[in-house]
Protein backbone atom coordinates (compact mmCIF):
# COMPACT_ATOMS: atom_id res chain seq x y z
CA UNK A 1 0.00 0.00 0.00
CA UNK A 2 2.88 2.39 0.82
CA UNK A 3 4.47 1.69 -2.60
CA UNK A 4 1.12 2.31 -4.32
CA UNK A 5 0.64 5.56 -2.37
CA UNK A 6 4.12 6.73 -3.46
CA UNK A 7 3.28 5.97 -7.09
CA UNK A 8 -0.03 7.82 -6.82
CA UNK A 9 1.72 10.80 -5.21
CA UNK A 10 4.32 10.94 -8.01
CA UNK A 11 1.56 10.57 -10.61
CA UNK A 12 -0.43 13.40 -9.02
CA UNK A 13 2.64 15.67 -9.14
CA UNK A 14 3.24 14.84 -12.81
CA UNK A 15 -0.39 15.46 -13.69
CA UNK A 16 -0.32 18.74 -11.78
CA UNK A 17 2.81 19.87 -13.67
CA UNK A 18 1.28 18.87 -17.00
CA UNK A 19 -1.91 20.76 -16.18
CA UNK A 20 0.11 23.89 -15.26
CA UNK A 21 2.04 23.65 -18.55
CA UNK A 22 -1.17 23.14 -20.53
CA UNK A 23 -2.77 26.12 -18.80
CA UNK A 24 0.23 28.28 -19.64
CA UNK A 25 0.20 27.08 -23.27
CA UNK A 26 -3.51 27.84 -23.51
CA UNK A 27 -2.95 31.38 -22.19
CA UNK A 28 -0.09 31.96 -24.69
CA UNK A 29 -2.18 30.45 -27.50
CA UNK A 30 -5.18 32.61 -26.57
CA UNK A 31 -3.05 35.79 -26.50
CA UNK A 32 -1.51 34.89 -29.84
CA UNK A 33 -4.96 34.18 -31.29
CA UNK A 34 -6.23 37.59 -30.13
CA UNK A 35 -3.25 39.36 -31.76
CA UNK A 36 -3.85 37.49 -35.02
CA UNK A 37 -7.58 38.29 -34.89
CA UNK A 38 -6.84 42.02 -34.35
CA UNK A 39 -4.46 42.05 -37.32
CA UNK A 40 -6.90 40.25 -39.59
CA UNK A 41 -9.74 42.52 -38.44
CA UNK A 42 -7.69 45.55 -39.48
CA UNK A 43 -6.93 43.97 -42.86
CA UNK A 44 -10.62 43.18 -43.28
CA UNK A 45 -11.59 46.83 -42.83
CA UNK A 46 -9.14 47.83 -45.57
CA UNK A 47 -10.38 45.19 -48.01
CA UNK A 48 -12.96 46.16 -50.59
CA UNK A 49 -16.03 44.08 -51.28
CA UNK A 50 -16.02 42.68 -54.81
CA UNK A 51 -18.59 44.03 -57.27
CA UNK A 52 -20.57 40.89 -58.05
CA UNK A 53 -23.77 41.94 -59.73
CA UNK A 54 -24.07 44.83 -62.16
CA UNK A 55 -25.22 45.76 -65.61
CA UNK A 56 -21.58 45.65 -66.75
CA UNK A 57 -21.28 42.02 -65.64
CA UNK A 58 -24.45 41.17 -67.55
CA UNK A 59 -23.15 42.99 -70.65
CA UNK A 60 -19.78 41.20 -70.38
CA UNK A 61 -21.48 37.81 -70.26
CA UNK A 62 -23.85 38.68 -73.08
CA UNK A 63 -21.10 39.89 -75.43
CA UNK A 64 -18.83 36.93 -74.64
CA UNK A 65 -21.22 34.34 -76.09
CA UNK A 66 -22.32 33.42 -72.58
CA UNK A 67 -26.07 34.05 -72.69
CA UNK A 68 -27.27 30.55 -73.65
CA UNK A 69 -25.92 27.98 -71.20
CA UNK A 70 -25.98 24.20 -70.83
CA UNK A 71 -24.44 22.49 -67.80
CA UNK A 72 -23.86 18.87 -66.75
CA UNK A 73 -22.86 17.85 -63.21
CA UNK A 74 -21.79 14.21 -62.83
CA UNK A 75 -21.47 12.64 -59.37
CA UNK A 76 -20.88 8.93 -59.62
CA UNK A 77 -23.49 7.49 -61.95
CA UNK A 78 -25.94 10.40 -61.52
CA UNK A 79 -25.83 13.31 -64.01
CA UNK A 80 -27.85 16.53 -63.64
CA UNK A 81 -28.57 18.45 -66.87
CA UNK A 82 -29.67 22.10 -66.82
CA UNK A 83 -30.44 24.42 -69.74
CA UNK A 84 -30.73 28.11 -68.81
CA UNK A 85 -30.52 31.63 -70.26
CA UNK A 86 -28.66 34.42 -68.53
CA UNK A 87 -30.71 37.41 -67.41
CA UNK A 88 -29.58 40.73 -65.94
CA UNK A 89 -30.14 39.48 -62.36
CA UNK A 90 -29.59 35.76 -62.73
CA UNK A 91 -30.67 32.79 -64.84
CA UNK A 92 -33.94 31.62 -66.31
CA UNK A 93 -34.20 27.82 -66.32
CA UNK A 94 -35.68 26.20 -69.46
CA UNK A 95 -34.98 22.48 -69.05
CA UNK A 96 -33.66 20.25 -66.29
CA UNK A 97 -33.36 16.49 -65.99
CA UNK A 98 -31.46 13.87 -64.01
CA UNK A 99 -29.97 10.87 -65.83
CA UNK A 100 -28.56 7.62 -64.42
CA UNK A 101 -25.61 5.90 -66.10
CA UNK A 102 -25.57 3.51 -67.81
CA UNK A 103 -28.60 4.78 -69.77
CA UNK A 104 -30.37 2.41 -72.19
CA UNK A 105 -31.50 4.50 -75.20
CA UNK A 106 -32.89 1.56 -77.16
CA UNK A 107 -32.29 -2.17 -77.59
CA UNK A 108 -28.99 -1.59 -79.43
CA UNK A 109 -27.61 1.53 -77.71
CA UNK A 110 -26.51 2.06 -74.11
CA UNK A 111 -24.78 5.23 -72.89
CA UNK A 112 -21.94 4.65 -70.41
CA UNK A 113 -19.95 7.92 -70.25
CA UNK A 114 -20.64 11.62 -69.69
CA UNK A 115 -19.50 12.73 -73.21
CA UNK A 116 -21.84 10.16 -74.77
CA UNK A 117 -24.69 11.47 -72.60
CA UNK A 118 -23.92 15.10 -73.57
CA UNK A 119 -24.05 14.13 -77.25
CA UNK A 120 -27.33 12.27 -76.68
CA UNK A 121 -28.93 15.25 -74.88
CA UNK A 122 -27.85 17.71 -77.58
CA UNK A 123 -29.17 15.37 -80.28
CA UNK A 124 -32.47 15.03 -78.44
CA UNK A 125 -33.03 18.64 -77.34
CA UNK A 126 -31.07 21.01 -79.63
CA UNK A 127 -30.86 21.50 -83.39
CA UNK A 128 -27.54 20.67 -85.06
CA UNK A 129 -26.97 24.20 -86.36
CA UNK A 130 -27.46 25.75 -82.90
CA UNK A 131 -25.04 23.60 -80.91
CA UNK A 132 -22.06 25.94 -81.30
CA UNK A 133 -24.08 28.85 -79.83
CA UNK A 134 -24.28 27.29 -76.36
CA UNK A 135 -21.87 27.83 -73.51
CA UNK A 136 -21.28 24.27 -72.23
CA UNK A 137 -19.87 23.79 -68.71
CA UNK A 138 -19.36 20.48 -66.88
CA UNK A 139 -18.30 19.10 -63.53
CA UNK A 140 -17.46 15.40 -63.33
CA UNK A 141 -16.38 13.32 -60.35
CA UNK A 142 -14.42 11.26 -62.91
CA UNK A 143 -11.96 14.16 -63.25
CA UNK A 144 -9.62 13.86 -60.25
CA UNK A 145 -9.17 17.53 -59.32
CA UNK A 146 -6.58 18.64 -56.80
CA UNK A 147 -6.40 22.21 -55.45
CA UNK A 148 -3.31 23.65 -53.80
CA UNK A 149 -2.18 26.99 -52.38
CA UNK A 150 1.41 28.04 -53.02
CA UNK A 151 3.83 30.87 -52.38
CA UNK A 152 5.53 31.47 -55.74
CA UNK A 153 8.13 33.96 -57.00
CA UNK A 154 7.04 36.91 -59.14
CA UNK A 155 7.80 35.76 -62.69
CA UNK A 156 6.84 36.65 -66.25
CA UNK A 157 3.75 34.92 -67.61
CA UNK A 158 5.62 32.62 -70.02
CA UNK A 159 8.12 31.64 -67.30
CA UNK A 160 5.40 31.12 -64.70
CA UNK A 161 3.68 28.31 -66.62
CA UNK A 162 6.86 26.20 -66.84
CA UNK A 163 7.65 26.91 -63.18
CA UNK A 164 4.18 25.90 -61.99
CA UNK A 165 4.13 22.78 -64.15
CA UNK A 166 7.48 21.54 -62.81
CA UNK A 167 6.70 22.45 -59.17
CA UNK A 168 3.27 20.81 -59.14
CA UNK A 169 4.58 17.73 -60.96
CA UNK A 170 7.26 17.35 -58.30
CA UNK A 171 4.77 17.95 -55.43
CA UNK A 172 2.35 15.28 -56.66
CA UNK A 173 5.08 12.93 -58.02
CA UNK A 174 3.64 12.84 -61.55
CA UNK A 175 4.99 13.53 -65.02
CA UNK A 176 4.36 17.25 -65.77
CA UNK A 177 3.50 16.31 -69.36
CA UNK A 178 0.49 14.38 -68.03
CA UNK A 179 -0.84 17.37 -66.04
CA UNK A 180 -3.30 20.06 -66.99
CA UNK A 181 -3.15 23.09 -64.70
CA UNK A 182 -4.66 26.53 -64.20
CA UNK A 183 -4.12 29.08 -61.49
CA UNK A 184 -5.14 32.50 -60.28
CA UNK A 185 -2.93 34.85 -58.27
CA UNK A 186 -4.12 36.93 -55.34
CA UNK A 187 -3.11 40.58 -55.29
CA UNK A 188 0.28 41.25 -53.70
CA UNK A 189 -0.38 43.24 -50.50
CA UNK A 190 3.22 44.37 -49.92
CA UNK A 191 5.08 45.78 -52.95
CA UNK A 192 8.39 44.79 -51.35
CA UNK A 193 7.32 41.16 -51.18
CA UNK A 194 9.16 38.97 -53.73
CA UNK A 195 6.50 36.23 -53.63
CA UNK A 196 2.80 36.01 -54.38
CA UNK A 197 -0.06 33.71 -53.33
CA UNK A 198 -1.29 31.37 -56.08
CA UNK A 199 -4.36 29.13 -56.09
CA UNK A 200 -3.63 26.16 -58.35
CA UNK A 201 -5.99 23.60 -59.87
CA UNK A 202 -4.51 20.35 -61.19
CA UNK A 203 -5.88 17.30 -62.96
CA UNK A 204 -4.86 14.42 -65.18
CA UNK A 205 -4.76 15.67 -68.77
CA UNK A 206 -5.78 12.51 -70.63
CA UNK A 207 -9.48 12.03 -69.65
CA UNK A 208 -10.30 15.74 -70.10
CA UNK A 209 -8.65 15.96 -73.54
CA UNK A 210 -10.31 12.74 -74.68
CA UNK A 211 -13.75 14.05 -73.68
CA UNK A 212 -13.14 17.45 -75.31
CA UNK A 213 -11.97 15.86 -78.56
CA UNK A 214 -14.96 13.49 -78.69
CA UNK A 215 -17.44 16.35 -78.23
CA UNK A 216 -15.71 18.58 -80.78
CA UNK A 217 -16.24 15.83 -83.35
CA UNK A 218 -19.98 16.12 -82.54
CA UNK A 219 -19.93 19.95 -83.02
CA UNK A 220 -20.21 20.48 -79.25
CA UNK A 221 -17.59 22.68 -77.63
CA UNK A 222 -16.86 22.51 -73.89
CA UNK A 223 -15.99 25.88 -72.39
CA UNK A 224 -15.55 25.32 -68.64
CA UNK A 225 -14.80 22.71 -65.99
CA UNK A 226 -13.55 23.24 -62.46
CA UNK A 227 -13.52 21.79 -58.95
CA UNK A 228 -16.22 21.75 -56.28
CA UNK A 229 -14.14 24.13 -54.12
CA UNK A 230 -14.23 26.77 -56.88
CA UNK A 231 -17.98 26.21 -57.49
CA UNK A 232 -18.67 26.70 -53.76
CA UNK A 233 -16.50 29.82 -53.69
CA UNK A 234 -18.43 31.36 -56.62
CA UNK A 235 -21.76 30.51 -54.96
CA UNK A 236 -20.58 32.26 -51.80
CA UNK A 237 -19.44 35.40 -53.66
CA UNK A 238 -22.59 35.68 -55.76
CA UNK A 239 -25.22 34.91 -53.13
CA UNK A 240 -23.65 35.70 -49.75
CA UNK A 241 -20.66 37.96 -50.51
CA UNK A 242 -22.56 41.30 -50.55
CA UNK A 243 -23.95 40.57 -47.05
CA UNK A 244 -20.72 39.08 -45.65
CA UNK A 245 -17.55 40.45 -44.09
CA UNK A 246 -15.57 38.47 -46.67
CA UNK A 247 -14.67 35.48 -44.51
CA UNK A 248 -16.47 32.13 -44.52
CA UNK A 249 -16.03 28.41 -43.96
CA UNK A 250 -17.55 26.39 -46.83
CA UNK A 251 -18.47 22.74 -46.22
CA UNK A 252 -19.37 20.41 -49.09
CA UNK A 253 -20.58 16.90 -48.23
CA UNK A 254 -21.02 14.98 -51.46
CA UNK A 255 -21.45 11.42 -52.57
CA UNK A 256 -17.94 10.11 -51.95
CA UNK A 257 -15.98 12.99 -50.39
CA UNK A 258 -16.20 16.08 -48.20
CA UNK A 259 -14.50 19.37 -49.02
CA UNK A 260 -13.64 21.98 -46.34
CA UNK A 261 -12.78 25.36 -47.88
CA UNK A 262 -11.77 28.61 -46.19
CA UNK A 263 -12.35 32.13 -47.56
CA UNK A 264 -10.64 35.22 -46.10
CA UNK A 265 -11.22 38.75 -47.44
CA UNK A 266 -13.23 37.33 -50.34
CA UNK A 267 -10.25 35.19 -51.42
CA UNK A 268 -9.77 31.43 -51.42
CA UNK A 269 -6.97 30.76 -48.95
CA UNK A 270 -7.13 27.02 -48.13
CA UNK A 271 -9.10 23.87 -48.96
CA UNK A 272 -8.86 20.31 -47.59
CA UNK A 273 -10.52 17.09 -48.69
CA UNK A 274 -11.93 14.18 -46.68
CA UNK A 275 -12.79 10.80 -48.20
CA UNK A 276 -16.05 10.50 -46.22
CA UNK A 277 -19.33 11.14 -48.03
CA UNK A 278 -22.89 9.85 -48.48
CA UNK A 279 -21.58 6.55 -49.91
CA UNK A 280 -19.96 5.67 -46.57
CA UNK A 281 -23.32 6.01 -44.78
CA UNK A 282 -25.08 4.09 -47.57
CA UNK A 283 -22.56 1.26 -47.60
CA UNK A 284 -22.91 0.67 -43.85
CA UNK A 285 -26.71 1.09 -43.94
CA UNK A 286 -27.09 -1.49 -46.74
CA UNK A 287 -24.79 -3.91 -44.92
CA UNK A 288 -26.85 -3.60 -41.73
CA UNK A 289 -30.09 -4.23 -43.68
CA UNK A 290 -28.86 -6.80 -46.20
CA UNK A 291 -31.46 -9.29 -45.00
CA UNK A 292 -34.29 -6.90 -45.93
CA UNK A 293 -35.02 -7.47 -49.64
CA UNK A 294 -37.16 -4.32 -49.89
CA UNK A 295 -34.12 -2.07 -49.30
CA UNK A 296 -31.95 -1.41 -52.37
CA UNK A 297 -29.46 1.35 -53.17
CA UNK A 298 -32.03 3.86 -54.46
CA UNK A 299 -34.45 3.38 -51.58
CA UNK A 300 -31.61 3.68 -49.06
CA UNK A 301 -30.40 6.87 -50.77
CA UNK A 302 -33.92 8.34 -50.74
CA UNK A 303 -34.24 7.51 -47.03
CA UNK A 304 -30.97 9.21 -46.14
CA UNK A 305 -31.82 12.36 -48.07
CA UNK A 306 -35.29 12.77 -46.58
CA UNK A 307 -35.29 11.20 -43.09
CA UNK A 308 -33.10 11.61 -39.97
CA UNK A 309 -30.71 8.66 -40.17
CA UNK A 310 -27.78 9.35 -37.81
CA UNK A 311 -29.51 8.03 -34.70
CA UNK A 312 -28.32 8.06 -31.09
CA UNK A 313 -24.83 7.35 -29.77
CA UNK A 314 -25.33 3.56 -30.04
CA UNK A 315 -26.24 3.67 -33.77
CA UNK A 316 -23.55 2.17 -36.10
CA UNK A 317 -24.17 5.06 -38.52
CA UNK A 318 -23.17 7.39 -35.70
CA UNK A 319 -19.57 6.16 -36.00
CA UNK A 320 -19.38 7.35 -39.64
CA UNK A 321 -20.86 10.70 -38.64
CA UNK A 322 -18.38 11.10 -35.77
CA UNK A 323 -15.49 10.34 -38.10
CA UNK A 324 -16.73 13.02 -40.50
CA UNK A 325 -16.99 15.56 -37.67
CA UNK A 326 -13.49 14.69 -36.41
CA UNK A 327 -11.98 15.25 -39.87
CA UNK A 328 -13.72 18.63 -40.16
CA UNK A 329 -12.36 19.59 -36.71
CA UNK A 330 -8.90 18.44 -37.78
CA UNK A 331 -9.11 20.77 -40.80
CA UNK A 332 -10.19 23.66 -38.57
CA UNK A 333 -7.16 23.01 -36.33
CA UNK A 334 -4.94 23.02 -39.44
CA UNK A 335 -6.37 26.41 -40.52
CA UNK A 336 -5.78 27.90 -37.08
CA UNK A 337 -2.19 26.62 -37.01
CA UNK A 338 -1.60 28.50 -40.26
CA UNK A 339 -2.97 31.66 -38.57
CA UNK A 340 -5.99 31.78 -40.89
CA UNK A 341 -9.20 33.45 -39.78
CA UNK A 342 -12.32 31.27 -39.47
CA UNK A 343 -15.25 33.67 -39.87
CA UNK A 344 -18.76 33.52 -38.47
CA UNK A 345 -20.32 32.43 -41.77
CA UNK A 346 -20.33 28.62 -42.02
CA UNK A 347 -22.14 27.53 -45.19
CA UNK A 348 -22.87 23.95 -46.20
CA UNK A 349 -23.86 22.36 -49.50
CA UNK A 350 -23.70 18.98 -51.20
CA UNK A 351 -26.21 16.17 -51.38
CA UNK A 352 -26.01 15.26 -47.65
CA UNK A 353 -26.89 18.84 -46.64
CA UNK A 354 -30.43 18.30 -47.97
CA UNK A 355 -31.13 15.91 -45.08
CA UNK A 356 -33.39 17.75 -42.58
CA UNK A 357 -31.38 16.56 -39.57
CA UNK A 358 -27.84 17.07 -40.84
CA UNK A 359 -27.44 20.86 -40.46
CA UNK A 360 -28.97 20.94 -36.97
CA UNK A 361 -26.85 17.97 -35.88
CA UNK A 362 -23.63 19.58 -37.19
CA UNK A 363 -24.53 22.87 -35.49
CA UNK A 364 -24.39 21.04 -32.18
CA UNK A 365 -21.33 18.87 -32.93
CA UNK A 366 -19.14 21.71 -34.26
CA UNK A 367 -20.61 24.41 -32.00
CA UNK A 368 -21.03 26.64 -35.05
CA UNK A 369 -23.95 28.44 -36.67
CA UNK A 370 -24.24 26.53 -39.96
CA UNK A 371 -26.61 27.54 -42.75
CA UNK A 372 -27.25 26.26 -46.28
CA UNK A 373 -25.16 27.57 -49.18
CA UNK A 374 -27.72 28.03 -51.96
CA UNK A 375 -28.21 30.06 -55.12
CA UNK A 376 -31.65 31.74 -54.97
CA UNK A 377 -30.27 35.09 -56.17
CA UNK A 378 -29.26 33.41 -59.43
CA UNK A 379 -32.79 32.32 -60.30
CA UNK A 380 -36.10 33.93 -61.04
CA UNK A 381 -38.37 33.79 -57.96
CA UNK A 382 -40.89 31.30 -59.34
CA UNK A 383 -38.08 28.84 -60.16
CA UNK A 384 -36.66 28.36 -56.65
CA UNK A 385 -38.65 25.21 -55.90
CA UNK A 386 -37.28 21.80 -56.89
CA UNK A 387 -33.83 23.00 -57.94
CA UNK A 388 -31.78 22.02 -54.87
CA UNK A 389 -30.02 19.20 -56.74
CA UNK A 390 -29.15 21.61 -59.58
CA UNK A 391 -27.44 24.29 -57.49
CA UNK A 392 -24.00 23.06 -58.60
CA UNK A 393 -25.12 23.44 -62.23
CA UNK A 394 -25.88 27.10 -61.54
CA UNK A 395 -22.61 27.37 -59.59
CA UNK A 396 -20.70 26.45 -62.78
CA UNK A 397 -22.02 29.65 -64.39
CA UNK A 398 -21.22 32.19 -61.68
CA UNK A 399 -17.69 33.06 -62.88
CA UNK A 400 -17.96 34.65 -66.35
CA UNK A 401 -14.17 35.03 -66.62
CA UNK A 402 -13.69 31.24 -66.45
CA UNK A 403 -10.95 31.33 -63.80
CA UNK A 404 -9.46 28.04 -62.57
CA UNK A 405 -10.70 26.39 -65.76
CA UNK A 406 -9.07 23.03 -66.54
CA UNK A 407 -9.99 22.98 -70.21
CA UNK A 408 -6.98 23.87 -72.42
CA UNK A 409 -7.16 27.40 -73.80
CA UNK A 410 -7.01 26.16 -77.41
CA UNK A 411 -10.03 23.92 -76.84
CA UNK A 412 -12.22 26.55 -75.13
CA UNK A 413 -11.35 29.56 -77.28
CA UNK A 414 -11.46 28.84 -81.02
CA UNK A 415 -12.06 31.13 -83.99
CA UNK A 416 -15.02 29.02 -84.99
CA UNK A 417 -16.73 29.70 -81.64
CA UNK A 418 -15.87 33.39 -81.37
CA UNK A 419 -16.93 34.44 -84.87
CA UNK A 420 -19.47 35.80 -85.30
CA UNK A 421 -20.48 36.23 -81.65
CA UNK A 422 -22.45 39.24 -80.51
CA UNK A 423 -19.20 40.82 -79.38
CA UNK A 424 -17.70 40.58 -82.88
CA UNK A 425 -20.91 41.92 -84.39
CA UNK A 426 -20.88 44.92 -82.07
CA UNK A 427 -17.21 45.61 -82.89
CA UNK A 428 -17.88 45.43 -86.65
CA UNK A 429 -20.95 47.65 -86.32
CA UNK A 430 -18.92 50.18 -84.33
CA UNK A 431 -16.18 50.21 -86.98
CA UNK A 432 -18.77 50.82 -89.69
CA UNK A 433 -20.31 53.71 -87.72
CA UNK A 434 -16.89 55.32 -87.18
CA UNK A 435 -15.99 54.88 -90.85
CA UNK A 436 -19.34 56.33 -92.00
CA UNK A 437 -18.94 59.28 -89.60
CA UNK A 438 -15.45 60.10 -90.90
CA UNK A 439 -16.56 59.84 -94.54
CA UNK A 440 -19.64 61.96 -93.86
CA UNK A 441 -17.63 64.72 -92.15
CA UNK A 442 -15.07 64.80 -94.97
CA UNK A 443 -17.78 64.82 -97.62
CA UNK A 444 -19.72 67.67 -95.98
CA UNK A 445 -16.50 69.65 -95.63
CA UNK A 446 -15.70 69.07 -99.29
CA UNK A 447 -19.07 70.17 -100.72
CA UNK A 448 -19.12 73.27 -98.51
CA UNK A 449 -15.91 74.61 -100.04
CA UNK A 450 -16.45 77.72 -102.08
CA UNK A 451 -14.04 79.90 -103.95
CA UNK A 452 -11.71 79.76 -106.91
CA UNK A 453 -10.48 76.45 -108.28
CA UNK A 454 -6.91 77.37 -107.41
CA UNK A 455 -7.81 77.56 -103.73
CA UNK A 456 -9.41 74.11 -103.89
CA UNK A 457 -6.35 72.68 -105.65
CA UNK A 458 -4.14 74.17 -102.94
CA UNK A 459 -6.21 72.51 -100.24
CA UNK A 460 -6.02 69.15 -102.03
CA UNK A 461 -2.24 69.42 -102.38
CA UNK A 462 -1.96 70.29 -98.68
CA UNK A 463 -4.04 67.26 -97.78
CA UNK A 464 -1.79 65.06 -99.94
CA UNK A 465 1.31 66.46 -98.24
CA UNK A 466 -0.20 65.74 -94.81
CA UNK A 467 -0.99 62.20 -95.93
CA UNK A 468 2.59 61.66 -97.15
CA UNK A 469 3.89 63.06 -93.89
CA UNK A 470 1.60 60.66 -91.96
CA UNK A 471 2.90 57.64 -93.87
CA UNK A 472 6.48 58.85 -93.35
CA UNK A 473 5.90 59.01 -89.57
CA UNK A 474 4.17 55.61 -89.73
CA UNK A 475 7.19 54.07 -91.49
CA UNK A 476 9.55 55.58 -88.90
CA UNK A 477 7.36 54.25 -86.09
CA UNK A 478 7.45 50.75 -87.58
CA UNK A 479 11.25 51.02 -87.92
CA UNK A 480 11.47 51.94 -84.22
CA UNK A 481 9.30 48.94 -83.32
CA UNK A 482 11.60 46.69 -85.37
CA UNK A 483 14.64 48.14 -83.59
CA UNK A 484 12.97 47.54 -80.20
CA UNK A 485 12.28 43.91 -81.12
CA UNK A 486 15.93 43.50 -82.17
CA UNK A 487 17.04 44.95 -78.84
CA UNK A 488 14.76 42.51 -77.01
CA UNK A 489 16.28 39.64 -79.02
CA UNK A 490 19.81 40.83 -78.13
CA UNK A 491 18.81 41.09 -74.48
CA UNK A 492 17.42 37.52 -74.58
CA UNK A 493 20.67 36.22 -76.17
CA UNK A 494 22.75 38.05 -73.56
CA UNK A 495 20.67 36.67 -70.69
CA UNK A 496 20.98 33.17 -72.15
CA UNK A 497 24.78 33.58 -72.41
CA UNK A 498 25.09 34.82 -68.82
CA UNK A 499 22.86 31.96 -67.63
CA UNK A 500 25.12 29.36 -69.30
CA UNK A 501 28.23 31.08 -67.97
CA UNK A 502 26.78 30.76 -64.45
CA UNK A 503 26.20 27.05 -65.04
CA UNK A 504 29.74 26.55 -66.40
CA UNK A 505 31.32 28.55 -63.57
CA UNK A 506 29.79 26.11 -61.08
CA UNK A 507 30.54 23.01 -63.20
CA UNK A 508 34.05 23.45 -64.69
CA UNK A 509 36.99 22.20 -62.59
CA UNK A 510 39.29 24.86 -61.12
CA UNK A 511 42.12 24.10 -63.58
CA UNK A 512 39.89 24.78 -66.63
CA UNK A 513 39.76 28.26 -68.20
CA UNK A 514 36.97 29.23 -70.63
CA UNK A 515 38.14 31.45 -73.53
CA UNK A 516 35.22 31.50 -76.01
CA UNK A 517 31.46 30.69 -76.00
CA UNK A 518 29.04 30.57 -78.96
CA UNK A 519 25.40 29.47 -79.27
CA UNK A 520 23.56 27.34 -81.79
CA UNK A 521 19.80 26.55 -81.75
CA UNK A 522 19.96 23.66 -79.29
CA UNK A 523 23.67 23.58 -78.42
CA UNK A 524 26.63 25.71 -77.34
CA UNK A 525 30.23 25.65 -78.62
CA UNK A 526 33.08 26.66 -76.37
CA UNK A 527 36.86 26.28 -76.11
CA UNK A 528 39.39 26.84 -73.38
CA UNK A 529 42.58 25.69 -71.68
CA UNK A 530 43.39 23.07 -69.07
CA UNK A 531 46.39 23.41 -66.78
CA UNK A 532 47.59 20.07 -65.51
CA UNK A 533 50.67 18.98 -63.65
CA UNK A 534 51.73 15.39 -63.54
CA UNK A 535 48.39 13.96 -64.57
CA UNK A 536 47.25 12.15 -67.67
CA UNK A 537 45.83 14.29 -70.50
CA UNK A 538 42.97 11.83 -71.26
CA UNK A 539 42.11 11.64 -67.56
CA UNK A 540 41.75 15.45 -67.36
CA UNK A 541 39.49 15.49 -70.43
CA UNK A 542 37.34 12.66 -69.08
CA UNK A 543 36.96 14.47 -65.74
CA UNK A 544 35.82 17.61 -67.58
CA UNK A 545 33.30 15.72 -69.74
CA UNK A 546 31.89 13.80 -66.72
CA UNK A 547 31.46 17.04 -64.75
CA UNK A 548 29.52 18.62 -67.62
CA UNK A 549 27.29 15.59 -68.17
CA UNK A 550 26.39 15.53 -64.45
CA UNK A 551 24.78 18.96 -64.79
CA UNK A 552 20.97 18.61 -65.15
CA UNK A 553 20.81 21.40 -67.76
CA UNK A 554 23.32 19.68 -70.11
CA UNK A 555 22.20 16.51 -71.89
CA UNK A 556 25.51 15.71 -73.64
CA UNK A 557 29.08 17.00 -73.95
CA UNK A 558 31.22 16.10 -77.00
CA UNK A 559 34.95 16.82 -77.45
CA UNK A 560 35.64 18.38 -80.87
CA UNK A 561 39.43 18.87 -80.65
CA UNK A 562 42.36 19.12 -78.23
CA UNK A 563 45.95 20.33 -78.62
CA UNK A 564 48.85 20.03 -76.20
CA UNK A 565 50.67 23.38 -76.18
CA UNK A 566 53.17 22.65 -73.38
CA UNK A 567 53.79 19.84 -70.92
CA UNK A 568 51.38 21.42 -68.44
CA UNK A 569 48.92 23.18 -70.75
CA UNK A 570 46.66 22.09 -73.60
CA UNK A 571 43.69 23.63 -75.39
CA UNK A 572 40.36 22.03 -76.28
CA UNK A 573 37.05 22.67 -78.04
CA UNK A 574 33.70 21.13 -77.06
CA UNK A 575 30.01 21.09 -78.07
CA UNK A 576 27.29 21.00 -75.38
CA UNK A 577 23.74 19.77 -76.01
CA UNK A 578 21.42 21.87 -73.83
Amino acid sequence: RREEEKKESVGDEKRSGQERRKGKEKRVSADRRKAIDRKQEAEKKKAKKPVLQSNWLYLYRLLSGYSKTVTFVQKGNRVNFLHATIKRKGFQVHKKQTYMLPLAVNEDTTIHTLPQLIHHVFTEKFKLGERKKYYVAVYSSEYKFEIDFLKIPILKKNELYDYMLMKLGKMFSVDPNNLIIDWTINDVQDKKDTTQDAICLISDKTPILNDVQYLLEQNIQLRYTTSIAKIQYDQFLFNHGPDSDGSALLLYIGGNFTRITLVNNWKLVESRKSSIGLDDFLELYLKLNESDESIDYESAREYMLTQPFIGDDSSPLRTVYEKLISEIKLSLTHFRQKNLLIGDDVLISGIVSTNPQMVDQMNTSLDMDISLLNVPKSLEEEQHEGLEEYYDNIGLLLDPKDRLNLLPYAQRQTFKFLFPTKLMRVILAGMLVVFATVVSVQYNTFISIKGPIAEKESQVKLALMERDLFFKFLAEAEALKTLARAQEQDKFAAEKTVYLLKILSKTLPENVTLSNLEFGKQDAFFNGEIVYNGSNLDLELNNLIDALKDNKYITDAELVSSNEKTRSLFTFAMVLRL
